[in-house]
């Protein structure tokens, strides 16, 4: 085995390196609001004014990240905080989001 691999340093930012993608592959997302319930499953959820709120569970990470978006947009979350801010989406009510064709 090569010196360089086996010094402190390398071995610590090995460490780091493992445990991000242990991370990643547990619950983690690419967008705000979503967390993975399991194999192609998301949960997209919004706590405003400190209760939770459940607004889905989809197929898809991104589907999940606009379901995020349109309860954010209802209960006015700042666009900077938004996933998809560029786009227009309109501004949802969970339940009504929870009854849509998007949930699986």
């Amino acid at each position: 085995m090569p010196d360089e691999l086996t010094s402190p340093l390398d071995l610590k930012t090995a460490r780091k390196m493992a445990r991000a993608l242990w991370k990643e592959q547990q619950t983690s997302s690419r967008y705000r609001g979503v967390n993975r319930l399991g194999p192609n499953r998301w949960l997209s959820h919004i706590t405003p004014n400190k209760e939770a709120v459940a607004l889905g569970v989809w197929d898809d990470e991104e589907l999940a990240g606009r379901a995020y978006d349109r309860g954010a947009r209802y209960f006015g979350v700042p666009t900077s905080l938004l996933n998809f801010p560029d786009e227009d989406l309109p501004a949802t009510p969970p339940t009504v989001m929870e009854a849509g064709t998007a949930m699986a």
